[in-house]
């Protein structure tokens, strides 16, 4: 995203010159091998990854760059009530989505709410090993409250391999009786009200969320589907926290 911004830029000034070369173009990809590399695209990856086309988002994905861009801010506030870290365990040879998240209550058109605010992406395609060291880095930095991990597929792995890496870690498995579109769909709402927030720019979580369209057989998106764990987690109904802060 941010090097397609620079571009844009680029075909505007004088003093640069830009290039557009797709995939056919190029002199060391035969066409056999075109064919197989995009067997499994998508029409927007197609576009995206074959064509070079500048697409931003996916006609049915559930958040869009205006969106996103609308919702973000430079900083997280400092009262941040409670932190979780949302792990989406990797699916064969797929990242392990790791994404933290916060919430916090705010001050909006003179009325205090709670808003969600999501801090860290540090999803990660790597061994178990590796990606449960990245877990436990992220929840001591973050200061986390808890970890939640998605047990569907992986039963007690997520928690039998974080804790190889810190024994004493506050996990809690999360199971997915419904699908993503159908869990996600209240997060994206909760985006399109300004209630939550993205801590600067992540740009892999971001192409994530405005690429992938519900229903259409899509690699599994393992960063969204972690953000999404995290905030459905914080963003539930907590009235008796709410009205306690603002007593």
């Amino acid at each position: 995203m941010h090097a397609a911004k620079h571009f844009k830029r680029a075909q505007q000034d004088p003093r640069y010159d830009t290039f557009h070369f797709t995939s056919h173009d190029n002199p060391h990809i035969s066409t056999e091998a075109l064919e197989e590399i995009t067997g499994d695209m998508t029409a927007l990856s197609y576009r995206q990854e074959i064509l070079a086309e500048d697409v931003e988002e996916a006609p049915g994905a559930l958040w869009t760059r205006g969106t996103l861009d609308a919702c973000r801010i430079s900083r997280a506030p400092e009262s941040l009530i409670r932190v979780v870290i949302g792990v989406d365990p990797p699916g064969g040879a797929t990242e392990c989505g790791i994404v933290g998240a916060g919430i916090a209550l705010c001050k909006c058109k003179g009325v205090e709410e709670m808003h969600g605010f999501v801090l860290a992406d540090e999803s990660l395609r790597d061994s178990p090993d590796k990606w449960a060291a990245r877990v436990v880095s992220t929840y001591d930095r973050l200061e986390a409250d808890k970890v939640l991990g998605e047990s569907n597929f992986g039963g007690d792995m997520v928690a039998n391999t974080i804790r190889t890496v810190d024994p004493q870690i506050r996990y809690e498995d999360v199971h997915a009786s419904r699908g993503k579109a159908v869990r996600a769909e209240p997060i994206a709402a909760l985006f399109e009200q300004g209630k939550v927030h993205l801590v600067r720019e992540f740009p892999a979580l971001e192409s994530e969320l405005t690429g992938w369209e519900p229903g259409r057989g899509q690699k599994s998106p393992n960063r969204l589907d972690a953000m999404v764990w995290a905030l459905t987690s914080l963003m539930k109904p907590r009235r008796t926290i709410s009205m306690a802060l603002i007593e």
